[in-house]
């Protein structure tokens, strides 16, 4: 999906930026430039999937626009003419850029939230990573059809299969002996839906108790929890998961919501207590 690399993100290191540069041509003078400018990369996506790719500095801001495996031509910061197609692979952007019978190539790829540009040129690579710059509310960025298309996969009524540790969670967050013998034998559906205003629901049912959560990405919103815990919660999405914080009286916890082979992966983490709770589609 091309909507997790949507945002702002400013280069905080590169490595062998410059013999990068000289294998692909780049001129002296231009090399000098590319080695102090620090750009910022802005990703955007519209309601077509036209996505925009904007490289900012105070040397030279360039934009492309394109869609995945659509070839479209191209002039680079240094000047360079090339025929250029973007693909998806493997959750990477990979853009190779075709000139004057030499070819080179972009990996940018999302790690522990921070996008890793991987240059290459024959036997030559450069890294360059970025950070983030700022936290923009994702509607400010992504089209609401893009949005809802993003937390849509989530969609639907998931039923435990398996929990691991989760009483040990459940001690490391405060919860009293009661709550969570209660909490280890009950064994809950998650309804997850998603209107066309992207407010997105998460309903917990049991025969122990019945919850619900609206809110909309990134924006904070008041939760009542299962064991009445009042807490202050914000969710985002983040690599394709679900990270949903919970703050309350000093504390904080996080539960991370994945989708792996066809099952949604819950990791519920408090300081250093990691449980796993495994749920799959009800039919």
């Amino acid at each position: 999906m091309v909507e997790q690399f949507v945002g702002t993100w400013k280069l905080t290191s590169s490595d062998n930026f410059d013999e990068y540069m000289k294998a692909i041509g780049v001129g002296f003078a231009t090399r000098q430039m590319g080695n102090l400018v620090k750009p910022n990369l802005v990703f955007s996506v519209d309601d077509q999937g036209v996505v925009s790719l904007k490289s900012q500095s105070t040397f030279k801001t360039v934009e492309i626009k394109f869609k995945l495996d659509e070839e479209f031509d191209e002039t680079t910061a240094d000047d360079r003419r090339t025929k250029t197609v973007i693909t998806l692979e493997n959750g990477k952007l990979v853009q190779k850029q075709s000139w004057d019978g030499k070819e080179t190539t972009i990996e940018r790829d999302l790690q522990e939230g921070k996008l890793i540009a991987k240059c290459i040129m024959n036997d030559v690579v450069s890294v360059r990573t970025y950070e983030r710059e700022t936290e923009l509310m994702l509607c400010e960025l992504v089209p609401l059809g893009a949005y809802i298309k993003m937390v849509e996969q989530f969609v639907g009524t998931w039923a435990l299969t398996s929990s691991e540790n989760f009483d040990e969670y459940m001690k490391a967050v405060g919860m009293s002996f009661a709550t969570r013998q209660m909490g280890n034998l009950v064994k809950p559906s998650l309804i997850i839906s998603v209107d066309d205003q992207g407010v997105i629901s998460i309903k917990g049912k049991s025969t122990f108790k019945t919850t619900e959560i609206k809110f909309k990405l990134n924006e904070e919103f008041d939760e009542i929890t299962t064991d009445d815990r009042h807490t202050k919660s914000v969710i985002t999405l983040e690599n394709g998961k679900l990270v949903h914080k919970q703050m309350w009286d000093g504390k904080e916890t996080t539960v991370e919501r994945d989708l792996q082979d066809g099952k949604l992966v819950a990791k519920c983490v408090m300081n250093d207590v990691v449980a796993v709770r495994i749920y799959e589609r009800e039919a």
